[in-house]
C-alpha cells in the first residue's frame, strides 16, 4: 500500500511541488537577508555593477497610471528603503476611457503608498502620447525624459526593456525613448540607465517562485521585496479603483512583478 502510493503519479507531483515551494521560500529569506545587509553596509540593494551606479535620485518612466506598482513596485520600495529619492514620470493620464482625471489622481495616491512624494509623481496631459495600442514617437519620448532628467538632477533611469513587459506599445516607446538617448550620447556620463526584464508568461505569473530563475539569470540589478513590500505593492494597486477588474486581482496575487524585479543595463 505504502509502495503504491510513492509512485502514485499524484503523490509524485505534489512531491515536486512542495520541493519547488521550499526551494523558493529559502532562496527569497538568503536573497532578502543579502538584500538588507547590503542596505546596512551602504550598498545599493544586490547590483552586480560598481554601487556608484546607482545614486540619488531615480526616475522611473512609465506610460500609464498603475504601471508603477503592477510592474516597479520591489524597485520603487528597494530605492526608498536606502533613502533614495524617486520621481515617477507617467507620459500619459491613461485617458483611454475617458478616465485620464482619475486615473492621475489614482497616480498619486499609488506613488504616497510606495513612498514617492506628490511632487515627485507627474503624469502628462499631453497630446503626443495618447494611452491607446499605437507607439509614440522616440525622439518626443526622448525629449520629455532629457528635460526631465535635467530639471530635477536625475541621475538614473529605470523604464521598461524592448519587450514592454505586456508588449504594449506605449511600454515599448517609453524605452525606446531612453534608448534614444543613450544612443546619441545625450545622457551625461554620470547617469545610468536601466530597463525592466520581460520574461515568458509562465515566469509572469509564477509568483515567489519565479526567483528560482531570477536569482540566476542574468541581469544588472536585483531587487527583492519582502512580504511585507508585496503587500505594500498590492495595496497601492488596490488605489487604482478604476483599474480594478477581475484579471488585474489576480495579477496582483500572481505576478512576480509584485514580488521580484530584474533589471539590465541600457548601454549607448
Amino acid at each position: 500500500m505504502i509502495q503504491d502510493s510513492l509512485t502514485d503519479p499524484v503523490t509524485i507531483l505534489l512531491a515536486y511541488v512542495l520541493v519547488l515551494w521550499y526551494t523558493a521560500l529559502i532562496l527569497w529569506y538568503i536573497l532578502l537577508q543579502k538584500q538588507r545587509a547590503g542596505y546596512k553596509n551602504g550598498n545599493k540593494a544586490q547590483s552586480t555593477e560598481n554601487e556608484s551606479d546607482l545614486e540619488p535620485p531615480a526616475l522611473i518612466v512609465i506610460a500609464h497610471p498603475d504601471d508603477e506598482c503592477m510592474f516597479f513596485a520591489p524597485t520603487i520600495i528597494s530605492l526608498r528603503k536606502q533613502g533614495r529619492p524617486v520621481h515617477i514620470l507617467c507620459l500619459s493620464t491613461g485617458n483611454y476611457n475617458g478616465l485620464g482625471a482619475i486615473r492621475s489622481r489614482e497616480l498619486e495616491a499609488s506613488c504616497k503608498i510606495l513612498g514617492v512624494r506628490q511632487t515627485d509623481c507627474e503624469a502628462l496631459d499631453d497630446k503626443r502620447f495618447p494611452d491607446g495600442p499605437k507607439k509614440w514617437n522616440a525622439q518626443e519620448v526622448a525629449s520629455v525624459v532629457a528635460h526631465y532628467i535635467k530639471e530635477n538632477g536625475i541621475r538614473i533611469v529605470i523604464t521598461f526593456d524592448s519587450g514592454g513587459v505586456s508588449e504594449h506599445p506605449n511600454h515599448v516607446s517609453c524605452y525606446d525613448g531612453v534608448r534614444h538617448l543613450a544612443d546619441t550620447g545625450k545622457l551625461d556620463t554620470n547617469i545610468k540607465a536601466y530597463s525592466l526584464q520581460s520574461i515568458s508568461l509562465w515566469r509572469k505569473y509564477s509568483g515567489c517562485l519565479d526567483v528560482i530563475v531570477s536569482s540566476t539569470s542574468g541581469h544588472s540589478f536585483l531587487a527583492v521585496g519582502s512580504p511585507s513590500d508585496v503587500w505594500t505593492a498590492q495595496t497601492a494597486m488596490n488605489e487604482h479603483t478604476s483599474q480594478l477588474v477581475w484579471f488585474r486581482k489576480l495579477y496582483i496575487v500572481f505576478s512576480r512583478y509584485m514580488y521580484f524585479n530584474t533589471l539590465d543595463r541600457i548601454n549607448a
